[in-house]
């Protein structure tokens, strides 16, 4: 189908989360709520929204102090529950009953934790290159977490410089601090398009810095098991071959266990590409994922009762 996007800005007490809005609402048959990685944007889903088939409404994110989005105020730490309250913020602006979630990376991770605390919301869940969250052994718990504030709050004491570039150096700043260069030109790009803003002297980058000092809630291995065991939608996982996502540890299959027991459909496949997959191979990423929801709404369907 023909796509065509329309912004919309999502007011909230700090300012706006700025979305990137695709289809019609009335007559979608799915609505899809897209979240992006860390230190990405809405436009990383540019390519694979384009690839799609099906009738779709597609709200695609950029989470508070990515893209075009609002920054947390002075002396406010970004962290996995802040953007849990801010898509549930989303969640109510635009009205939403029932939700399909569209992860890639951290924003999968967002998402399975608001499929967690709403179970009841959320029908399906497809997540790029990501399944949990990472887990510390239970007595390095309280360090970890000690270490992470320490991060933000020398991050504080680190001077703000606004620095203009060249479009081409933008580009190759992205490119060498995504995941070891798994960036192309032609992703970065895709990603510049909300990464950063013309002004007079070149281009400066829009995202906060302060993004490097994340203060994530830490779990270990049975927490984030209890956890999962609370989300009950369908779930379906592409790893990329050459992404970050490691299938091969005891931890990993426990949590893959754990969905598998939990969600009313789990599948994961794994496909040849990197932790950017829906980016680098946009039109097989949307083939997968037009078959699943065309398969869900089918199973979904098929369970519901007549009235």
């Amino acid at each position: 189908m023909v796509w065509k996007a329309k912004e919309i800005r999502v007011p909230v007490p700090y300012g706006y989360i700025a979305t990137k809005v695709w289809g019609e609402r009335e007559s979608a048959d799915v609505t899809i709520v897209a979240l992006h990685g860390w230190m990405d944007n809405a436009s990383t889903f540019d390519p694979l929204i384009e690839s799609l088939e099906g009738n779709y409404y597609i709200i695609a994110v950029d989470l508070p102090g990515h893209g075009l989005s609002s920054h947390y105020p002075a002396g406010v730490p970004y962290r996995n529950i802040s953007w849990l309250i801010d898509l549930r913020r989303i969640v109510n602006y635009f009205n939403l009953d029932r939700i399909t979630f569209l992860g890639h990376s951290m924003g999968g991770n967002v998402a399975l934790m608001y499929s967690c605390v709403y179970p009841e919301k959320v029908d399906r869940l497809i997540a790029c290159d990501i399944f949990k969250e990472a887990t510390f052994p239970t007595d390095s718990l309280p360090s970890e977490m000690a270490a992470s504030i320490q991060v933000f709050l020398e991050s504080e004491q680190r001077p703000k410089i606004v620095k203009p570039y060249s479009y081409d150096d933008c580009i190759d700043i992205l490119i060498s601090t995504h995941y070891n260069g798994a960036l192309t030109k032609t992703m970065a790009d895709y990603l510049l398009r909300r990464a950063a803003r013309e002004t007079s002297d070149g281009y400066v980058f829009t995202r906060d810095p302060r993004l490097t000092a994340i203060v994530h809630q830490k779990y270990d291995l049975n927490s984030l098991i209890k956890l999962y065991s609370s989300s009950k939608c369908e779930k379906f996982v592409i790893v990329g071959n050459r992404g970050t996502t490691k299938l091969d540890s005891p931890e990993a299959q426990a949590i893959i266990d754990t969905h598998k027991e939990s969600s009313k459909y789990f599948k994961l496949i794994k496909v040849s590409g990197d932790h950017y997959l829906h980016l680098s191979a946009p039109i097989g990423t949307a083939r997968h994922v037009d078959a699943f929801i065309k398969e869900s709404i089918s199973r979904i369907n098929s369970s519901t009762p007549d009235n």
